[in-house]
């Protein structure tokens, strides 16, 4: 008799462990999804709070009355835009450029990656490397013909754009177009821009 209830319960104990390791199992999974649907509530919590926010501030604001301050991340996610596209120094550039090249067209803050690009035979990881230098640098400003070819880059020389410089007047030398570097104290007269940019009577 002892003997079969030995065997009995010899035969019943994988069956009693398979069934406790389902239990175990399935408990754990119940509370892993208990965890995630708690943490998805707080995010959706938090990201009403934020909508809530934006919301009272753009009332606030239509109806005159003055904003509270916006949350750190709500003022994160915020854009403003510039004062103004160029600079003083750049405007008047830029209208000496279009008064003595009126048979050009002039665009401001091109990048050098736009001006040349990297040979056929440079491949993988070198080729890579070299693209992300060029998008690195831009000119103040590119001056093309009617067929949009580039004639020259003309860049204000300022004490924060000095690096660089030596890498820029390579490119632009290898793929002939012309550079013009100038002081923004000193700007050329619309009657000189056209001997600048074109480099004649030098």
């Amino acid at each position: 008799m002892l003997r079969s209830l030995f065997w009995y319960l010899l035969a019943l104990a994988p069956v009693v462990a398979i069934a406790y390791l389902v239990w175990t199992y399935r408990r754990k999974s119940a509370e892993k999804e208990a965890a995630s649907r708690e943490r998805l509530a707080a995010v959706l919590g938090s990201r009403r709070r934020e909508g809530a926010a934006i919301e009272k501030t753009a009332g606030a604001a239509g109806r005159g009355l003055p904003a509270p301050p916006p949350s750190a991340s709500a003022a994160a996610a915020m854009w403003v835009a510039r004062e103004r596209f160029l600079s003083q120094p750049e405007t008047l550039l830029y209208y000496a450029l279009k008064a003595g090249l009126p048979d050009h067209e002039i665009f401001a803050h091109v990048g050098l990656a736009a001006l040349v690009g990297v040979g056929p035979h440079m491949t993988g990881y070198e080729r890579d490397q070299r693209l992300r230098r060029l998008a690195q640098h831009e000119f103040s400003f590119v001056v093309c013909d009617k067929s949009m070819r580039a004639v020259a880059a003309v860049e204000l020389n300022q004490a924060a754009a000095a690096a660089g410089q030596d890498f820029k007047a390579e490119c632009l030398k290898a793929a002939g177009i012309r550079l013009v570097r100038l002081d923004p104290a000193a700007l050329p007269r619309r009657d000189e821009v056209r001997a600048l940019v074109r480099g004649e009577n030098q």
